[in-house]
């Protein structure tokens, strides 16, 4: 008796229509069959049994579309096959019938013939879809973050207590960083949407993956975006972080015993910079208080001489990738 399997996964929307076409199928062959819908669960079971997408059909274990019987993409997918009337989810009634009067013509038609053991070795194991788009997007924010380091590291360090040495040391390289990183995306997205008209017959496709790897790469994209736009609102951030610090850091040393000094800055790149200057300022020893200002370019702050050379500041802010240049000093 001749055998009909429709191999399929869960919520696949073509599954209907091929059982639709089966049945006709076998009612113009005036033939009887048992159809029996096998449902495949995940990518092990489509591997074991070598299942090329959802529908595929198998009659007498023949695959209903010939040029794809030699097919090894085996995965857990959707399938489209080429009709008389173009490119489709689901085969023809005409191209099922042609199958059944082929398993009817075979020897053993009760039999679905096995891959030989020379051809499960030649087989090549699969390749997980996506994995180049997930490199890709990994790319591109790992760029987003070196672009903006300059201006989150005073941030992360500020909230773990630590001054910075070279904050800016990525700034120079920011605009190459980003444009690699918005590449990187371009390219993924281009391929993601391309992918899609790629499918040749016999080939399997896998929209539900697409529609992952899509919303994962325009995820990627928006924290990029909110990355590379980090300069302009964090420094309010770093600001609220260094005013908290710095009003436990208070000194009770008498205001007759400070000098006070203005400086011109530079190396600041963005207001966080200037934040984080002001913390370093601060914690040297013998500085009452400081302030630096991005806008400005300037530093103003009061310290003790009997406790630091201003020697000593100009090499701690050196160290931190920033200079001091005297504008004006007073007692």
């Amino acid at each position: 008796m001749t055998k009909v399997e429709i191999l399929y996964f869960e919520g696949c929307p073509n599954v209907d229509l091929a059982m639709e076409r089966v049945q006709q199928a076998l009612r113009e062959e005036g033939l009887q069959a048992a159809v029996i819908l096998v449902p495949v669960t995940d990518l092990e079971r489509a591997q074991s049994l070598h299942f090329l997408g959802s529908p595929t059909i198998r009659i007498n274990g023949l695959d209903v579309e010939p040029a794809a019987r030699r097919g090894t993409q085996f995965g857990f997918v959707c399938r489209t096959y080429v009709n008389e009337s173009g490119r489709e989810g689901c085969p023809s009634v005409e191209m099922i019938r042609r199958t059944l009067r082929e398993a009817a013509s075979v020897e053993s038609a009760d039999r679905a013939p096995e891959p030989s053991q020379a051809a499960q070795r030649a087989s090549p194991a699969p390749v997980p879809t996506g994995r180049g788009q997930w490199l890709l997007a990994a790319g591109s924010i790992a760029g987003a973050i070196l672009a903006s380091l300059c201006c989150i590291g005073p941030v992360l360090l500020v909230l773990f207590g630590v001054s910075l040495a070279g904050a800016g040391v990525f700034s120079g390289a920011r605009p190459y960083l980003l444009a690699i990183a918005f590449s990187l995306l371009a390219i993924a997205l281009y391929r993601s949407y391309r992918s899609a008209a790629a499918c040749q017959a016999g080939e399997t496709c896998a929209p539900g993956g697409l529609r992952r790897q899509r919303r994962m790469l325009w995820a990627a994209l928006a924290l990029v975006v909110l990355l590379a736009a980090f300069p302009y609102y964090g420094g309010a951030l770093t600001a609220r972080l260094v005013a908290r610090s710095n009003a436990k850091q208070e000194s009770s040393q008498s205001a007759a015993s400070l000098q006070h000094a203005v400086f011109r800055v530079e190396g600041m790149d963005c207001p966080s910079c200037a934040q984080l200057l002001e913390r370093t300022l601060r914690e040297i020893p013998g500085v009452q208080k400081a302030a630096v200002s991005f806008e400005l370019k300037r530093a103003e702050l009061d310290y003790d001489p009997g406790r630091t050379a201003m020697e000593e500041i100009q090499k701690t802010v050196e160290a931190a990738g920033y200079r001091l240049l005297p504008q004006e000093r007073r007692i």
